[in-house]
């Protein structure tokens, strides 16, 4: 039997629902990104939500990977964000 600590949120997020940092950072952009569209949130509080989403899983994702993941993450959201909907 494993034992998994309550507040261990690296070892349950990433591990346990994702399998790894890849897809862990992949499927949460993507919860966010629904998010935003869902409520239709302004880019200025998309953007917000993004940054705390880094400043909180910081300890998860490294410092050098999280510089590259908010740039990445800031520019494709915002982009997908901003543009209309053609179907």
């Amino acid at each position: 039997m494993t034992w998994i600590s309550p507040l261990d949120l690296k070892f349950i997020l990433v591990n346990t629902l994702s399998g790894s940092i890849g897809v862990f950072l992949f499927l949460s952009l993507i919860v966010i990104a629904s998010l935003a569209a869902y409520f239709r949130m302004s880019i200025k509080v998309t953007s917000s939500l993004i940054l705390i989403f880094v400043l909180v899983s910081t300890t998860v994702i490294g410092n050098i990977y999280s510089i590259v993941f908010v740039i990445f993450a800031i520019v494709s959201i915002l982009f997908l964000i901003s543009q209309p909907f053609k179907g």
